[in-house]
Formats: structure tokens, sequence, C-alpha cells
């Protein structure tokens, strides 16, 4: 499996990276995640990357290829670049006891997943960042409000 975005563009399954990447890229896009702007002087700007990976069904057949852009989150500074990281985790005792009240009121559940010299101001949260639990986890509280 490819490490890299170039790698998997070096491939015979380039075509299928391809697409995959650009379904993460056009799901940001409809999030509006982020928008490019020029970074102010000075400004300590944080890379991203590609995580790739294979999707397998069942039976071990490949059931799709999976594009992630994610940033490089271990570069951040706490106090400058984030102050708070903590978010509540959710055990799997919570869960059960959910799954079980859903069945028995008959309820239906729903899981959900979480150009040169200009950079992406983020809007959102998006994998790599340390906050990044946090901010989704405060995304949830708040729809529940």
């Amino acid at each position: 499996m490819p490490r890299f975005y170039k790698q998997a563009m070096a491939t015979p399954d380039s075509g299928l990276w391809k697409a995959a990447a650009e379904t993460e890229m056009e799901h940001h896009r409809r999030n509006g995640s982020w928008r490019y702007v020029i970074p102010p002087a000075g400004a300590k700007v944080l890379p991203g990357m590609w995580v790739l990976t294979v999707k397998h069904n069942p039976d071990g057949s490949v059931a799709r290829h999976k594009a992630r852009y994610v940033v490089k989150g271990f570069s951040q500074r706490p106090g400058v670049d984030y102050t708070e990281t903590f978010a509540p985790t959710f055990r799997q005792a919570s869960l059960r006891l959910i799954s079980a009240l859903a069945a028995q009121h008959d309820l239906h559940m729903h899981s959900v997943d979480i150009p040169p010299g200009t950079v992406c101001a983020l809007d959102k949260a998006i994998y790599g960042l340390k906050q990044a639990s946090r901010q989704w986890n405060l995304k949830l509280h708040s729809a529940r409000d």
C-alpha cells in the first residue's frame, strides 16, 4: 500500500486513489472545512498529508480505496496553536445501554463519522489537529441544545 499520494499515483490503482482523494476534497468543500487565504507574515502554517487506506469486505475482497486529508498536528504547540484538547470518550457499556433502549422502544439509530502563496484557513477542525476531538464533541453538544 502506498504511503504517500505521489506513490499512489504511480501504482496501477492510481485512478482509484485519485477518485478517493477527490471524494475527500468534495466532502471538505461541502462542509466548508476551509477557505483559501494568503497567510499573514510570520504565521506558522501547519502542513497536511494524505492517509491512504484500502478498505476490505468481510471476505477479504477490496471494498474501496479511501483517502483522508489530515493536518500534521504533531507540530502544534500547546498554548500557542491550541489551548484545550480534552474531549470525553464513549464507554462501550453506554453504547450497549443506548442500543438496548433503542431496540426496546423500536427507535432508529444513526451513526456519524467523523494555489501557490495561499494556504487553507481552517473554519472547522479536521483530522490530525490536537483539538479535533474536542471540537467534534462541542459540535455534538451544540446540536443537542
